[in-house]
């Protein structure tokens, strides 16, 4: 039996129950929250309101989600994506993706992309390394065979990405690099201040058309209404954060130029095995910080405007992480879903563990 359903009346049957099954017994799981299934796939999600989506489920099986976005070209072609896969049987995976096949062909997609949920603004990729250490908070964690059996449906490899374990002696090298670059950008009037809930909040539509600028030529990004912004980025999104390693950029007229998002390593008290365990939804860096083993930090999203990437605010942004990480005796400092050719990885510790990531795409 295969249960389906538009996503503006719920998810299909079983298709939240699933994950439950896959992980169960797995202590390094961040458990999937049945609240945030609800809200994505219901008629007040504000990206439903000019998109589509479905999910199929073969209870106790597999499940998957589809999306459409009209609008959305990749490489000059329509396109779908499929997300929240999850499977413990290889002919009802086969099942649900020949209807997820058929159903982007019908809309006019000429390729399928994924695992994404919903745009890439929200979690996607699988994870494609077998090692078993804890996933970071956002990151994407599966069993080891997803990537094989994604293979046999099909797809291939579009892009890969990788967190790398950074070194903050590199880091310290790096950043000194650019203290020219610094001392510039500051001499022009550029500056930060630490991104705190209410600075983060106070300025949403300003930091709306921030990413909508700056991210816009990004893989496969959906333009956002800023409904769908304050939705998905308000105080519940930034509340997980940590202002001292976090920063807003300004560039000499007052405006907002970019911003670094970074946070402190939460996983230890949301996988499935934590004691008294926090959901991942609730963490709050003020709240939930004193808990942590350890000062690790996590370079999450940073952003800045394309007519200011040359100001020297990146410099800034690396500068202040270094000395905040310094000052809290930072052993770890973690470069989450990086891709793969991305400079950055120079950083990393030589021979330090790496996580593979990767995006899968198949004609249709």
């Amino acid at each position: 039996m295969i249960a389906e359903r538009d996503a503006r009346d719920g998810a299909a049957e079983g298709f939240a129950e699933l994950p439950h099954l896959v992980y169960a017994g797995d202590p390094l799981w961040i458990p999937e929250e049945p609240a945030s299934i609800a809200r994505a796939f219901d008629a007040a999600n504000p990206w439903l309101a000019e998109r589509e989506a479905r999910t199929w489920c073969a209870p106790g099986k597999a499940r998957v989600a589809a999306f459409f976005d009209p609008k959305l070209r990749i490489d000059g072609e329509a396109c779908a994506f499929f997300g929240y896969w999850e499977s413990r049987d290889l002919d009802a995976a086969r099942a649900l993706v020949s209807r997820v096949r058929a159903w982007a062909s019908a809309r006019g997609a000429k390729r399928l992309f994924g695992p994404i949920q919903f745009s890439t603004a929200h979690s996607y990729r699988v994870r494609t390394s077998t090692e078993r250490e804890r996933p970071l908070v956002g990151e994407p964690y599966n069993p080891p065979s997803y990537a094989a059996e994604l293979e046999s449906l099909g797809f291939v490899t579009h892009q890969r990405y990788v967190t790398t374990l950074m070194s903050l002696e590199m880091a310290k090298l790096s950043a000194g690099s650019r203290k020219a670059h610094v001392d510039a950008a500051l001499a022009r009037g550029y500056r930060v201040e630490p991104l705190t809930v209410d600075a983060w909040t106070s300025r949403l539509p300003e930091l709306h058309a921030v990413v909508e600028e700056s991210f816009k030529s990004n893989f496969g990004y959906t333009p956002m209404r800023y409904e769908e912004f304050a939705s998905l980025c308000g105080a519940g999104f930034v509340k997980k954060f940590d202002p001292g390693a976090s920063l807003l950029a300004f560039s000499p007229d007052d405006r907002v130029v970019g911003f670094a998002l970074n946070a402190r390593d939460f996983s230890p008290l949301v996988v499935a095995g934590a004691t008294d365990r926090v959901p991942a939804s609730a963490i709050d860096h003020a709240t939930h910080t004193a808990r942590l083993p350890n000062a690790d930090l996590v370079m999450k999203t940073i952003c800045v405007l394309p007519e200011h990437r040359k100001s020297g605010i990146m410099g800034v942004y690396a500068a202040h992480l270094v000395a905040y990480a310094e000052s809290l005796g930072t052993e770890k400092l973690f470069g989450a879903l990086v891709r793969e050719d991305n400079p950055s990885r120079h950083l990393a510790i030589p021979g330090a563990p790496e996580r593979w990531f990767a995006l899968y795409s198949s004609a249709l």
